[in-house]
């Protein structure tokens, strides 16, 4: 069965001041639920099947707890991440209480990891009562402490001993081979989100859902624009390549983080 993959759109912009300057990005993520076939790099519950009017619920009322997860959706570029993150989450849905009222039962949360294996908690977003609602209808931003990047800023000093690129990429395959063990308790950087919706166990009579909107935001500084090689001089960058390509990509891979190793 052919199925239908997702479809990324990306905006990017940069400001700058005198003294510094900080570059804004941020990406929207569609995921149409509409069809007989359902998006790759989506898991959901079981019970949950697809239809020309939407994913729904197709036994008998009350719906049991169910849930919708995305695959890890990439951020940061390929070659520097940012340690702050804000997702925001819109539902095309519809749905009936058992009590007939207008309560919403979606609850929405995010996690945030590096190499796609190693995940944080799953964090909360809430209600988006700002001006942007743009950005989603639910909206949460977190930033990992400072004291959570202690160990990798020691790591790093080790490592930059002998690569000056401040590739996070290169740098992430070096701890990977040199300390295996060190990214199964340590995130001190977003490389990827992952987005969970889940709607409460027999509340609900009814429940469809359309399509779901994600969109993740970020910043990094200037300098972070600019990938470089191991003696830090600046690699020119082909304005034709696809957004996509640009984003962070590092997996847990032991052959493929010894070829981005060896790269230039």
């Amino acid at each position: 069965m052919q199925r239908q993959c997702l479809v990324l759109l990306a905006t990017l912009f940069a400001t700058a001041s005198t003294a510094w300057a900080v570059i804004l990005d941020g990406d929207f993520l569609r995921i149409n639920l509409v069809g007989t076939n359902l998006p790759c790099r989506l898991q959901h519950s079981p019970h949950m099947v697809a239809g020309t009017n939407g994913f729904h619920y197709a036994g008998q009322s009350p719906v049991p707890m169910t849930w919708i997860q995305t695959d890890a959706i990439p951020i940061g570029f390929a070659w520097s991440l940012p340690r702050s993150v804000q997702v925001g989450v819109t539902v095309d849905q519809s749905y009936t209480n058992r009590d007939d009222s207008s309560r919403d039962p979606t609850r929405y949360y995010f996690r945030y990891g590096i190499d796609g294996a190693h995940w944080s908690t799953w964090i909360s977003i809430e209600r988006n009562e700002k001006q942007n609602k743009h950005l989603g209808q639910f909206l949460g931003e977190y930033r990992i402490p400072e004291y959570e990047c202690q160990k990798i800023c020691e790591l790093r000093q080790t490592w930059s001993q002998s690569d000056r690129s401040y590739d996070d990429e290169r740098f992430y395959s070096w701890v990977a081979d040199e300390h295996p063990d060190f990214l199964s308790s340590n995130i001190a950087h977003i490389g990827y989100v992952q987005v969970l919706v889940e709607w409460s166990g027999y509340q609900l009579k009814q429940l469809e859902i359309k399509n779901v909107t994600i969109f993740t935001g970020w910043s990094l500084g200037g300098a972070a624009g600019c990938k470089r090689d191991k003696d830090g001089k600046s690699i020119p960058q082909d304005p034709g390549l696809p957004k996509e390509e640009l984003r962070w990509h590092f997996r847990l891979n032991r052959e493929m983080n010894k070829a981005a190793q060896a790269a230039p």
